[in-house]
């Protein structure tokens, strides 16, 4: 932080995107955890204790009135992309924050981290990556239910139906019988939070998706998509229409953390689902 104030200078005729209660202190703190996180990490950089971003804002699938809403994907992208193009007029002869400049069009160019279009990472398959916040254990050591990172409880892994490539994507398997459970905001008690069971069922055209309040149990919320399934859940959970819900279904099953996803790898038959990018990628070595 100390080395972004010092180097950085805004012009103070900079254009910027409104963001409420965003200050240049939240500038610094975009970049330095874009330094440290990623392009596109915006829900890990804001829970990153390092920051104090938690003291104004709050996620999107939380529900606190004293504090602003995080910022979608697209705002983030482009107030950091327009704090680099400031840095940029005003220290023309620096360039050490500056990512990538497009000299024809004269435009500051960011390369964006892939991610499943709900801000959840793709992983690349490329060393050098940064250290995950927990290490994938041997599937034989664990014990059943299994803490994992990003705040969810896996009770059972399931089993992988590798010969139907609806059960799994690009970045993700979908494991029959798996099950998870995580904390959210209540629809039903405004105000206070509840577990929320997530599960994959084996339905007669692909997965279904179910998820589960503790607190309206006989109410489950069933999809053909993760994303969809927990978007549900959380349209009413807001309890307002006129702002878009943005939510990873796959991060809140827990799918997408890195212990998880590499629990689920180990699974029998996991190496046969050809959708998946680990798979892909050694088919493609292999055919080399």
């Amino acid at each position: 932080m100390k080395d972004i104030k010092t180097e950085f200078k805004l012009a103070s005729t900079t254009p910027v995107t409104t963001i409420n209660n965003w200050s240049s202190a939240e500038d610094l703190q975009l970049l330095a955890g874009v330094s440290k996180h990623g392009v596109g990490a915006w829900e890990t950089i804001l829970a990153d204790a390092t920051f104090e971003f938690r003291k104004k804002f709050v996620s999107t699938y939380d529900h606190q009135k004293d504090k602003e809403e995080w910022p979608g994907p697209k705002i983030l992208f482009k107030r950091l992309e327009q704090v680099l193009e400031a840095y940029k007029k005003a220290n023309p002869r620096k360039g050490r924050i500056i990512l990538k400049v497009d000299s024809a069009k004269k435009k500051l160019v960011i390369k964006k981290k892939r991610t499943d279009g709900f801000g959840s990472p793709i992983p690349s398959g490329k060393s050098g990556s940064s250290a995950p916040k927990k290490p994938i254990p041997d599937i034989d050591d664990v014990d059943f239910p299994y803490r994992a990172s990003g705040g969810v409880t896996v009770f059972q892994l399931g089993r992988i139906k590798w010969d139907d490539p609806t059960y799994s994507s690009k970045s993700n398997m979908f494991p029959v019988g798996y099950v998870s459970e995580r904390t959210a905001a209540s629809y039903m008690n405004r105000g206070t939070r509840v577990t929320y069971r997530s599960e994959i069922l084996e339905g007669p055209q692909g997965p279904v998706f179910r998820v589960t309040a503790s607190d309206d149990a006989e109410n489950p919320y069933t999809a053909r998509s993760a994303t969809n399934c927990w978007t549900a859940v959380m349209v009413r959970a807001r309890n307002d229409t006129n702002k878009k819900v943005t939510v990873s279904g796959p991060k809140m099953y827990g799918l997408s953390e890195y212990d998880v996803r590499g629990l689920i790898e180990q699974l029998p038959n996991a190496d046969r689902c050809k959708n998946y990018w680990k798979n892909k990628k050694e088919d493609l070595s292999t055919a080399i």
